[in-house]
């Protein structure tokens, strides 16, 4: 099982930077690179959950600050980008189909976010925001079988769909992006599995927010969702972001997937 309090431990006092408000995306190659969506957004809703009101506000305030230019009518602050603030709020929803990612970059002196979208994946270093508002539509998302569609964008739409009160929309999802699932090798088999042979393991803890959020309880996966997830758990208590169907580590133990295993398991 999970220790969800190492996990918040990590996130205090390994990735939290009090300069900044903000939580780092891990302690490798990116250590210099803060995400207001989706790192942050995940990091404020799990303190509050573990009731970690000091943590918990400053990122609030820190994303609050910073105005999104997206195509919405008013735009937006940093704390919402039409796809993982679903699961912070029940009043928050998602384009359906999903749309693909746009990145700005944010300025940590003004905190004032670029006026245009960035035209390549951002550096290493510096401050960036993740929105779903204006990108392509990923029509696709909810093809059927294993190796096609998108399991994590079907968890948060259906998600988006329980906000809107259409629960039968919301299970009708959950079923598609459970049925990715790979029983022998134990992660969620979908396009990006496919191409990349790596699991990723903030999709397990997804499918266990959105099974709780649409049903009330946890997936009928549970035991095996929580024996990987808590291999992935290092001695620090942060969680690893990736793994082969080997059970090879791959990637790192980041601010995203730790603190989306917390909300897992303290909703």
């Amino acid at each position: 099982m999970i220790n969800v309090y190492a996990a918040l431990e990590f996130l205090e006092n390994k990735l939290y930077t009090s300069t900044y408000d903000l939580c780092r995306e891990d302690l490798g190659g990116f250590s210099d690179r803060y995400w207001t969506c989706s790192d942050n957004i995940m990091a404020y809703k799990a303190f509050d959950l573990m009731n970690e009101a000091t943590y918990r506000d400053a990122i609030l305030k820190r994303l609050q600050n910073i105005t999104i230019p997206c195509t919405c009518v008013e735009g937006h602050t940093a704390e919402m980008n039409h796809f993982h603030d679903t699961i912070i709020s029940a009043s928050n929803t998602m384009p359906d189909p999903p749309r693909s990612t746009t990145n700005y970059s944010i300025d940590p002196f003004t905190w004032q976010s670029s006026a245009v979208p960035l035209t390549s994946d951002p550096p290493d270093q510096g401050f960036f925001h993740e929105e779903h508002c204006s990108g392509s539509e990923m029509s696709d998302y909810a093809d059927s079988g294993l190796g096609k569609g998108y399991a994590n964008l079907c968890f948060l739409e259906a998600i988006s769909y329980q906000n809107q009160q259409n629960n039968t929309k919301a299970n009708s999802l959950f079923q598609v992006g459970r049925s990715k699932w790979d029983s022998t090798n134990k992660g969620f088999n979908d396009s990006a599995y496919a191409t990349s042979k790596i699991f990723d393991a903030y999709k397990l803890a997804l499918c266990i927010i959105a099974s709780k959020k649409i049903n009330g309880t946890v997936p009928d996966i549970f035991a095996d969702l929580d024996a990987k997830l808590t291999a992935q758990q290092g001695s620090d208590g942060g969680i690893n972001s990736q793994y082969t169907a080997n059970e090879d580590q791959q990637g790192s133990e980041n601010c995203e997937t730790t603190a989306m295993t917390i909300i897992a398991y303290q909703l």
